[in-house]
């Protein structure tokens, strides 16, 4: 009988010590979510700013293209670099769906029915054509910080 009662007080302790595990997670998590919400209202504005400088940035780079990018596609700068290139972009058409279903091209339809530009995106140029999407050349404007250190 010593062995089972044995076995029972490790079977008593791994349950007390699982609840006293499951008591702390319950217990970081409630404190988790009440640190996010304290930082909430900090972090937002300074995320809304930091949109706005980008934007802002991106419009710089975008109305004088010729002067930074008049010689390559990158500028570095005392805090970063600027970077130039161009990327191809999807162009659909508003009636696209509504093609995709005629030609049966189901693949390129969600389920909620919207089309999927990934898919569409790999197509080739002839299918693309069919439902009067294209392809074409968009200019794109990046930026890279530069290790602070």
């Amino acid at each position: 009988m010593e062995l089972y009662e044995r076995a029972d007080r490790h079977l008593e302790r791994i349950s007390e010590l699982q609840a006293e595990v499951e008591a702390l997670e319950r217990e970081f998590t409630e404190e988790l979510e009440r640190l996010k919400e304290a930082y909430r209202s900090r972090i937002e504005p300074l995320r809304e700013t930091l949109r706005t400088e980008e934007k802002a940035l991106v419009g710089l780079m975008r109305r004088h293209r010729g002067i930074f990018f008049g010689e390559g596609d990158k500028v570095e700068l005392e805090h970063g670099s600027l970077l130039y290139g161009k990327v191809m972009k999807l162009q659909v058409p508003r009636g696209a769906l509504q093609r995709l279903k005629e030609l049966g091209w189901t693949e390129a339809i969600r389920i909620q029915e919207s089309l999927d530009r990934k898919v569409l995106e790999g197509w080739p140029e002839e299918r693309l054509f069919a439902i009067g999407a294209r392809k074409r050349l968009v200019e794109e404007f990046k930026y890279a910080l530069k290790e602070k250190g």
